[in-house]
């Protein structure tokens, strides 16, 4: 009841003509493959072939491509010589360069609408294919290079950086300066819990921005903002959970905090609901394959400053310290992703001995 809905019946009545026509879905097919082409994936990330001269409104031609979709287990790539570390990261890449390169997001990406396959003559032996280009939203660039810069921000562990783009993203809520109020300094929750500034207790915009950020992440603001910057702090208690752990984690946080995240989410750009979308597949995805959640989280970042050092966009301190960053992620993933390869295969080898 606290929450309006007729934004959802504008989208609907707006969007939903939008995927009976398959003109556009075909358009769209080649938008996203031109993306692909452009951040690098051109033979990693597959996009369907359409044919114009026999698609209409009501009928699309395209290639049937085969695959196995994002439900299936680890133990079934495993089986087929395909890292589930490599293809958590190549999906994220996929959906960071539609995000924050393009600002042009496919809306419904659900382990369905994904395929992964063996192809020897990939990158890394294997290919992902992206399905359903029915519906798509563009994101404004002002928008695009806010949520650039909150991440970037998240990144540096700089929570002033952090909350000044929450600012810029329009998020507030009154009922969490009421909740602050009443449960004191610290709260606002195991999530959203923050270091704040002097005089900012009580002001919607920083609760509802430390929230947000709280959600990007699923952990508490003070460690986005603890000063480190170091990514492993995303997979703290990472090994030490399993997936009921998670989920009554979360419904304890929802549940004392439910009205705080429909206000932000309320006050946020359309858009960005579907980029929170976007952004909750990607760390369920990692989570299913027990990938750690530092590695969509590094992508996102790395794509970040790659968009905001294409548009200019230097903030304090230069240009120096979005490479330094781009560089920190690069090695980052680089490491990762051959010592979880490593750790895997000798666990591998210790079960069949």
């Amino acid at each position: 009841p606290a929450f309006g809905f007729q934004w959802l019946v504008e989208e609907v009545k707006e969007n939903l003509p939008k995927e009976l026509d398959f003109r556009l879905e075909a358009q769209n097919c080649a938008r996203c493959r031109t993306i692909m082409e452009r951040a690098g994936l051109a033979n990693a990330v597959v996009v369907p072939d359409t044919y114009s001269s026999f698609t209409t409104q009501r009928v699309l031609v395209m290639d049937f491509e085969e695959g196995q979709s994002l439900a299936a287990t680890a133990r079934d790539m495993c089986a087929e010589g395909v890292r589930p570390h490599a293809v958590v990261r190549r999906f994220s890449e996929a959906y960071a360069a539609m995000t924050f390169s393009e600002g042009f997001l496919h809306c419904d990406p659900h382990p369905g609408n994904v395929l992964w396959r063996r192809r020897k003559d990939a990158p890394g032996g294997f290919q992902l294919v992206l399905l359903d280009h029915g519906l798509y939203r563009e994101l404004p660039q002002e928008l695009r290079l806010s949520y650039c810069r909150l991440w970037r921000g998240i990144a540096l562990a700089d929570g002033e950086a952090v909350l000044q783009a929450t600012r810029e993203l329009g998020v507030r809520s009154e009922w969490l300066v009421q909740k602050l109020n009443e449960e004191g300094r610290d709260g606002l929750g195991r999530l959203a819990s923050a270091s704040a500034p002097a005089g900012s207790v009580g002001d919607p915009e920083t609760n509802a921005g430390k929230m947000l950020a709280a959600m990007l992440v699923a952990k508490s603001f003070r460690a986005v903002a603890d000063g480190d910057g170091g990514f492993l702090r995303f997979d703290k208690d990472f090994r030490g959970k399993n997936v009921a752990d998670d989920r009554a984690e979360v419904a304890r946080y929802i549940s004392g905090y439910f009205r705080g995240i429909l206000e932000v989410l309320d006050s946020l750009p359309r858009p960005m609901i579907l980029v929170l979308k976007a952004n909750d597949c990607l760390r369920a995805t990692a989570s299913r394959f027990d990938v750690p959640p530092s590695v969509p989280l590094v992508v996102s970042c790395l794509a970040c400053c790659k968009a905001l050092r294409a548009s200019g966009d230097f903030a304090a301190g230069g240009g120096w310290r979005i490479r330094w960053l781009e560089f920190r992620c690069w090695f980052f993933l680089s490491l990762e992703g051959a010592v979880s390869s490593r750790l895997r295969g000798l666990r591998r080898a210790l079960a069949g001995a």
